[in-house]
């Protein structure tokens, strides 16, 4: 008589296990709300602040549910900012929280704090645009170029005592169609056409410390938009 192990509870268990994990990993997505700035987009880190009393902190940026209530006089991780509230991570009274608090219980960075993001997320949306159409500009990084262009044909560098150059060349090939006449085995002459790869725009863009400095189209057309295009450079990083 074969023997059966294992409890009949134990695939019950098993999914509920399942059940759990999903639902912790979907909860600790970062869930996006309307009119935020989230600074994960325009900062290569995000920065700490201090928050100044035992504030109350919200699930939502429309403040209509509380959190808990945040331990004062300690560093926060600043993820998000609008109008009317900011996105923390911290500990609250109750244990670590990531929620929604008023900006007047924050001590930002600087003065200029504020007014910088907005600079950042609108330089964020020009340099996107840019990618989506395949251009590049005065004032991206490498990084972005090679989001937008792909990897160059051909780079130089060069490097003196004050900084680092470097230059990335674009080429763009079409197939163009070569016509010939050609015989047959019984002696009559039919038409061959061969697709012959030809270069037919030529794109150079010039870095300093990794910022593109200039583009030049040199011959042909390689962007899409044909025009210069500037936009400021990253910003510093608090």
């Amino acid at each position: 008589m074969q023997r059966r192990f294992g409890s009949p509870f134990l695939l019950p268990v098993l999914l509920l296990c399942l059940a759990f994990d999903a639902g912790r990993s979907a909860s600790a997505q970062l869930l996006r709300e309307d009119g935020a700035t989230y600074l994960e987009d325009i900062m290569e880190r995000l920065p700490r602040v201090k928050i100044t009393g035992a504030a109350p902190i919200y699930y939502d940026i429309g403040m209509r549910r509380v959190l808990g209530e945040m331990v004062p006089n300690q560093a926060v991780e600043l993820q998000a900012v609008s109008d009317g509230a900011f996105r923390i991570r911290g500990r609250a009274r109750h244990g670590q929280v990531a929620g929604w608090v008023r900006p007047e219980a924050l001590v930002l960075p600087g003065n200029s704090f504020l007014e910088d993001v907005r600079k950042a997320a609108e330089r964020k949306r020009q340099v996107d645009a840019l990618i989506a159409a395949n251009e590049a500009a005065v004032g991206m990084t490498q990084d972005e170029v090679k989001q937008s262009l792909g990897r160059p044909e051909k780079k130089t560098s060069r490097m003196d005592a004050n900084s680092r150059q470097e230059l990335w060349e674009y080429i763009r090939y079409e197939r163009v169609p070569q016509y010939f006449t050609r015989y047959d085995r019984f002696g009559q002459p039919y038409n061959d056409t061969v697709y012959v790869k030809m270069p037919t725009g030529r794109l150079s863009v010039s870095f300093k410390d990794q910022i593109v400095e200039s583009v030049e189209q040199t011959e042909g057309e390689i962007l899409p938009g044909g025009r210069a295009r500037i936009v400021t450079r990253p910003l510093m990083v608090y």
